[in-house]
């Protein structure tokens, strides 16, 4: 059986840093109370008017060129996010169209949040054991500053989280690098504890 290993590695996050001191009287917390139960002392948001796909291209480039491909060596593109730019379509399309990928591959979008990106990597693995494609880009990516409430009711969470993206290219392995295995697990109880609600649904 083929094997499959990250050939290209790349990230990128926003230059704005803000620290818990600048989040304090938003959510009426303080930089003890948020250090004290997350360790947590700053995290990057983006500025208005940034887009998800825009945050996520030089983590795609650098990725890309770090395996040593071009971006139309590409054979199918999976985006996780909670934070695409549009209801859809969604933003693999978006980043396959921004890369100038000319050949139709296909590219699609998976919603996990945290655990995304291991959900990427076996839906990724699997592509490259089957030889059904060569080189897959794999996009984990989200905007959580822009669907956070940023208010004191929305502190519990709304101090954890940052912007970012994360990108690899998987191909498949003629040497001794390899993913050994991936393994799945989902749990539902406690949703409510850590969510952006949607204004049609309540728990």
């Amino acid at each position: 059986m083929k094997k499959s290993k990250i050939a290209g590695i790349g990230f990128n996050v926003p230059d704005n840093i803000v620290k818990n001191h600048d989040i304090e009287e938003m959510m009426d917390t303080t930089d003890e109370w948020i250090q004290t139960r997350s360790g947590i002392k700053e995290r990057r948001w983006v500025l208005p008017g940034t887009a998800n796909s825009d945050l996520a291209l030089p983590a795609c480039v650098k990725a890309i060129e770090n395996a040593g491909i071009t971006p139309n060596d590409i054979d199918a593109i999976i985006v996780g996010t909670v934070s695409s730019d549009y209801n859809f379509p969604g933003m693999a399309p978006i980043i396959q169209r921004k890369l100038g990928i000319t050949s139709n591959i296909p590219a699609y979008d998976i919603s996990a949040a945290c655990s995304a990106f291991i959900y990427l990597l076996e839906m990724g693995d699997q592509y490259i054991k089957s030889g059904k494609y060569s080189n897959v880009l794999l996009v984990g990516s989200d905007l959580m500053s822009t669907i956070i409430e940023r208010t004191p009711e929305g502190r519990a969470t709304g101090v954890l989280f940052g912007d970012g993206s994360g990108a690899v290219v998987l191909q498949e392995s003629d040497d001794d690098s390899q993913i050994l295995s991936t393994h799945l697990f989902a749990d539902g109880d406690g949703v409510e504890h850590l969510t952006s609600k949607s204004t049609r649904f309540s728990f």
